[in-house]
C-alpha cells in the first residue's frame, strides 16, 4: 500500500510533467494487467524515466536508486516513503555488491505481496537512441518470484524528441504484457530461460522505441534530423523516424521540421519566460554547474522547476500585491503564469 506522501506527490508530479512537456502521450496503458507488474524500460534520463513511468499509470511502482543516496536514517527513511529501494554500484566499493542480493530478495518479496517495480534493464542511462544490452537483474527478480504471484513483465518505451530541453515532446509506450512462466528450476534450464526472457524482452522494447544502431551513430542522427517529418501524434512521429532511419544513407528530400507556432504562441511563451526569469536564473547559474552527468540535466531542470517556479511565483505575486495595493491584480498574475505556458 503506497503511502500518502507517496500518492500525493505522484499527483503533483502529474500536473508538473504536464507542464514540463508540451506533449506528454501514453500508448498501451491498456497493457498495464491487475497484480503484480515488473516494468523494464529503456532508461536514457537520470530518474525522469521514473517519474514519468509512475505518473503514465495508476500503478505505484518501487524503483531503485544509488545506495549512496540512504546515508542516513532520516534520508532512509524519506526515500522509502517515496518507494525507493537501495542498489549498490562497484564504486560503492566491491564488498558492498553482496548486498544486491538481500535487494533482488526484496523486490521479489514485493511482487509476491502484489506489489509493481520499475527496473532499467540496461544497468545504466544514455541519452542516446540506442537500445543497450539488458542485464539479467530484472529476469533473477521475475524468475524467483512464486508461480502463484501471476507476476507479468511490461516492457516500457520512453521517446523523447529532447531529452533536456523544456516543453520537449515525450511518448511513453506500453507495450504487450509478457506472463512469466518457469518451465523448470534446474540450473542449466533456467540460463536458458534467463537468455529467451532478456531476448523476448528486448525485441519488444525496440518495437516501442526509435533505435539507431551504434555504427555511425552520428551520421544516423545527422540523417533523420535532416529529413525529419513533424507528426502532431507522437506514436505517428515514432513511426515516420523509423521509417526514415531504416533509410540511411539514402539520400531523401528534406522535409520542413519546424513547427508552426503562431504569434500568439510566441507571445505567451515570452510572457512565460519573462514572469520566470529568476527561477530559471537560479537553474541556470547555480544548479547547472554542479551538475557532472550530461543525463541529469532534463530531470534537475524537471525537478528544480516544479519546486522553484511555483515559489517564486506566489512570491512575485505578494509583491506585486502589496506595491499595487490589489490583492485581485496579484491573482490574475499568479495563474495568468502557468496559464502563459499552457497557451504557448
Amino acid at each position: 500500500m503506497s503511502s500518502l506522501f507517496y500518492r500525493l506527490l505522484k499527483n503533483y508530479c502529474k500536473n508538473a510533467l504536464s507542464f514540463y512537456f508540451s506533449k506528454w502521450q501514453i500508448e498501451g496503458a491498456e497493457n498495464i494487467p491487475s497484480g503484480p507488474v515488473l516494468f523494464v524500460p529503456n532508461h536514457q534520463n537520470a530518474f525522469l524515466d521514473a517519474v514519468v513511468i509512475a505518473c503514465s499509470s495508476k500503478k505505484n511502482p518501487w524503483f531503485m536508486t544509488r545506495a549512496d543516496l540512504f546515508n542516513s536514517q532520516l534520508v532512509k527513511k524519506i526515500l522509502y516513503l517515496l518507494q525507493m529501494l537501495p542498489v549498490f554500484r562497484f564504486r560503492d566499493g566491491f564488498g558492498t555488491l553482496k548486498n544486491n542480493d538481500k535487494l533482488i530478495n526484496t523486490c521479489i518479496q514485493k511482487l509476491n505481496k502484489g506489489e509493481t517495480l520499475i527496473v532499467f534493464a540496461e544497468g545504466n542511462h544514455g541519452d542516446k537512441y540506442h537500445l543497450r544490452k539488458l542485464q539479467k537483474g530484472f529476469a533473477r527478480i521475475a524468475m524467483g518470484t512464486e508461480k502463484s504471484a501471476g507476476v507479468t513483465i511490461v516492457p516500457v518505451g520512453l521517446q523523447y524528441d529532447s531529452h533536456t530541453a523544456f516543453r520537449s515532446r515525450l511518448l511513453v509506450s506500453f507495450g504487450k504484457p509478457i506472463l512469466l512462466v518457469i518451465s523448470s528450476n534446474d540450473e542449466q534450464s533456467k540460463q536458458k530461460q534467463y537468455e529467451a526472457l532478456l531476448s523476448q524482452v528486448e525485441n519488444e522494447l525496440r518495437k516501442l522505441i526509435l533505435h539507431l544502431e551504434i555504427e555511425e551513430y552520428q551520421q544516423r542522427l545527422d540523417h533523420l534530423k535532416f529529413h525529419k517529418e513533424i507528426h502532431t501524434d507522437l506514436a505517428v512521429q515514432l513511426e515516420s523516424d523509423k521509417s526514415i532511419s531504416s533509410k540511411f544513407p539514402q539520400q531523401l528530400t528534406q522535409q520542413n521540421s519546424s513547427e508552426n507556432k503562431n504569434i500568439f504562441n510566441k507571445i505567451m511563451r515570452w510572457y512565460f519566460d519573462l514572469n520566470t526569469f529568476p527561477a530559471r536564473k537560479i537553474i541556470r547559474n547555480i544548479i547547472f554547474p554542479k551538475i557532472k552527468d550530461p543525463q541529469f540535466v532534463g530531470s534537475i531542470k524537471f525537478a528544480a522547476g516544479m519546486l522553484l517556479i511555483p515559489v517564486l511565483s506566489v512570491i512575485q505575486s505578494l509583491l506585486l500585491m502589496a506595491a499595487s495595493g490589489s490583492v485581485l491584480f496579484g491573482l490574475i498574475y499568479l495563474f495568468s503564469i502557468p496559464i502563459s505556458i499552457r497557451l504557448s
